[in-house]
């Protein structure tokens, strides 16, 4: 029987790197193929790839090249439920919604057909660039009592601090090590008396491009801590000459808004597919 996908050994990941064609969507996908972010990597063939598959470390699952070979994509599908989908839901640090992306319209007919994935919808994606900075007071804005810190060595031994697992366990989730955090990402975070109320990490880095995020916790939203961190991060990050991206779900008015009141301007639309593991 004729192989129709093989799964490439990390040595080999650089054959799909004529098949990233906008990096300003496809950051995660570039991070996979430089070893820079863990994940495994399927193509059509050895020699010429003109398909691809990537699953990151969190199990988002991305579709490259051409959507032609019906081959590969009845084998990708099968991979894709029988290996990503129990592996995902053994992850207990991850949700039971599957994402995937796709970067042209031809694949739409195949995630049913060939792929044979179902239960799933739509959603919009917006990404962001950071440009000038339009918000620089916000050490002023710090409420009395908090304080702005940034993760280091320091702190990964400290084991008081509330919702500090939470900042932790992230790390060895999408680092390499503490030590591979330490030298190529970041965390920001907000600090009342004890608690770590909100943060603003690195979630994957490669090459010069960062992808950030922000988490509060539910019941310190809507006091602008958000727009707090990510001001001091796109600073720490301008001065350290990072390009950094944001991107959200597109319906996140919160999100996008504190994005663009600090200087970040929207780069690109994208429909990404989401759904659930039964």
């Amino acid at each position: 029987m004729i192989k129709l996908i093989f799964e490439l050994e990390k040595t080999q990941y650089s054959i799909v790197r004529r098949l990233i064609t906008d990096v300003d969507i496809q950051i995660n996908c570039l991070g996979v193929v430089n070893q820079d972010i863990e994940g495994k990597i399927w193509v059509d063939n050895l020699d010429d790839p003109k398909t691809a598959m990537i699953v990151d470390n969190i199990w988002i699952i991305y579709l490259l090249g051409s959507s032609s070979n019906e081959e590969f994509n009845i084998e990708a599908g099968e991979i894709i439920r029988n290996i990503v989908f129990p592996h995902k839901t053994a992850d207990v640090d991850v949700d039971r919604e599957w994402v995937l992306d796709y970067y042209n319209d031809s694949w739409i007919p195949k995630i049913v057909s060939e792929l044979k994935l179902v239960n799933w919808f739509y959603m919009d994606i917006w990404h962001y660039k950071l440009g000038e900075l339009v918000y620089n007071e916000w050490r002023e804005q710090i409420p009395e009592g908090y304080k702005v810190e940034k993760v280091d060595e320091e702190f990964l031994t400290k084991t008081h601090l509330k919702n500090q697992k939470k900042v932790t366990s992230w790390i060895y989730k999408r680092w390499k090590s503490p030590a591979d955090f330490l030298k190529r990402g970041f965390c920001f975070y907000l600090l009342k008396e004890e608690e770590i109320v909100s943060r603003a990490r690195s979630d994957w880095s490669t090459e010069n491009y960062i992808l950030m995020h922000i988490i509060t916790e539910e019941e310190h939203r809507k006091q602008g801590h958000a727009t707090i961190l990510t001001a001091a991060v796109s600073e720490y990050c301008k001065q350290k000459n990072i390009d950094l991206r944001w991107f959200c779900n597109a319906q996140n008015i919160a999100s996008w808004k504190t994005a663009e009141k600090i200087g970040f301007q929207k780069i690109r639309e994208q429909r990404i597919i989401v759904g659930q593991i039964s």
